[in-house]
């Protein structure tokens, strides 16, 4: 596994954008600063990236460089900037700078969902920062002022983004600091001295101000919601094929479903869920305790995050706000080779945030509904689920749950899970077995309707849905250094 820290190397490309091997950093300055010096073309390139971050306020988060930095001097200069060490996706280098510089935790998403997530969901953006890839520039000429007064040209490879963050940032390098500034404020500054802002700033007050522009009039369309009051929450009912049917308030999302279950017939329409699971550092695993005064479910361990997809919201939309409104912990999502990058390169990410993949689906899940109250049921609905891994402690803000437990590993869950009522009394009816399936303990009840039966008479220690949940992650409930060894 390569450390983030130590690997400073750079992949270099030639003028065409192919690669032609690797250098360290200081090396590439110091090939640029000579050819810059001789007059000639600059040998080679190599990646970066950058960030602008606006508050709620719609002020733009600038970083004032270090008055004694050896380049760029006292300037002002976009949020976020870092080289893209070899290996890595800049993904991976925008976590890196964004955590360990300026304790900022940061997700990249799309433009919709970044425009979504601060409409419907602003206190999010309080607690990490969203942005979106506006651009990515194969042959971009980043201004780089020096500290002997001459300026070098230095072209490159550079990805934009731009979003929200209404939290705080922090700089860890003396000197330099970071501030909110209103837009025509840096404007004027710049009139009156160019040499206060770096090029990169300008390149993206120039070249990207219909995007700059596009979050400001977000940010003042919020502000223009204050006072009003928000509607009950909708989810989007479906029907069998994943047609959209109408869309229903949550709390009755139900209704429909349990009348036809308790008819006899069948389900004719579904929505969608959300459901979340997290691995630490030695391959801990992490369960929800569910509080007792729940209508499902009461007292039983449970997947760490779970809920339904509110109309309007993507599954990653869904997953970011359960994971920052239940488990108050910051949070990325990658597709799945971003995931692996991001481990392999920055094995110390989950330190920071927790890193998952993007929701996975598994259209038609039947989840058993118990309800101590005699109205249990089967729920047919679309199931996206979640697995990641993160290493730090837990603030937790579900008010629906009692709290948080942590096995050591998957094993010793395992164990638990055989010696739960309801497994014992599943396999003493005949309606289960226990034993291996497929090289992992056989934790999943074949029959979902056996399962509500049982649980008319013995506890269930562990829901259905959580015991899929392992079944379905055994394999990658391990520490990240095994995963990778």
């Amino acid at each position: 596994m390569i450390s983030f820290q130590k690997k400073m190397t750079v992949t270099i490309y030639d003028a065409f954008g192919n690669k032609i091997g690797t250098k360290s950093k200081k090396e590439c300055h110091q090939e640029y600063a000579r050819a810059a010096k001789a007059r000639e073309p600059q040998p080679f390139k190599h990646e970066h990236i950058g960030a602008l971050l606006i508050d709620l306020d719609g002020n733009l988060l600038l970083q004032h460089h270090d008055p004694e930095a050896s380049a760029n001097a006292g300037m002002y200069d976009k949020t976020l900037g870092s080289h893209v060490l070899s290996n890595q996706r800049g993904s991976a280098a925008l976590l890196g700078i964004a955590n360990r510089e300026f304790e900022i935790p940061i997700a990249e998403v799309t433009q919709r969902e970044l425009l979504n997530i601060v409409l419907k969901h602003p206190d999010l953006v309080a607690q990490q920062a969203f942005a979106y890839s506006v651009d990515f520039n194969p042959d971009f000429v980043s201004e780089r002022a020096l500290a002997d007064g001459t300026t070098l040209q230095e072209r490159c490879m550079q990805e934009f983004l731009i979003g929200v963050y209404d939290g705080r940032g922090k700089s860890r390098s003396e000197g330099t600091t970071i501030g909110p500034f209103g837009l025509e404020k840096i404007k004027r500054i710049a009139e009156r001295d160019p040499r206060s802002i770096t090029g990169d700033l300008r390149s993206i007050l120039r070249d990207y101000c219909v995007d700059v522009q596009r979050v400001l009039e977000t940010t003042k369309h919020l502000k223009a919601l204050e006072g009003i009051e928000k509607p009950a929450e909708l989810v989007d009912e479906l029907h069998r094929d994943d047609l959209f049917h109408q869309l229903i308030e949550r709390k009755k999302a139900h209704q429909v479903i349990k009348e036809a279950y308790f008819q006899g017939k069948p389900q004719q329409v579904k929505h969608e869920h959300i459901g979340g699971m997290l691995v630490g550092k030695n391959g801990e695993v992490y369960v929800q305790i569910k509080a007792k005064e729940k209508a499902e479910n009461p007292g039983a361990y449970d997947k760490i995050v779970g809920g339904h997809i509110p109309s309007g919201d993507s599954p990653v939309v869904a997953a970011y706000h359960e994971f920052l409104e239940e488990m108050e912990i910051p949070v990325i999502l990658y597709d799945s080779l971003q995931w692996e990058n991001v481990l392999r390169t920055f094995p110390e990410s989950p330190s920071y945030q927790a890193i998952c993949r993007r929701p996975e689906l598994d259209r038609d899940f039947v989840s058993v509904r118990f309800r101590p109250k005699g109205d249990s049921f089967l729920e047919i609905c679309n199931q996206y689920w979640v697995f990641g891994y993160y290493h730090e402690r837990f603030r937790f803000g579900d008010q629906e749950a009692a709290g948080i437990f942590q096995f050591p590993n998957r094993e010793e869950l395992a164990r638990e899970m055989l010696t739960d009522p309801l497994h014992q009394y599943m396999v003493s009816q005949g309606w289960h077995s226990n034993g291996d399936r497929e090289g992992k303990p056989n934790l999943v009840f074949p029959d979902p309707q056996k399962v509500l039966e049982a649980m008319k008479h013995c506890e269930a220690k562990f829901t259905p849905d959580f015991r899929y949940m392992v079944d379905k992650y055994w394999t990658e409930m391990i520490s990240v250094e095994k995963r990778f060894s």
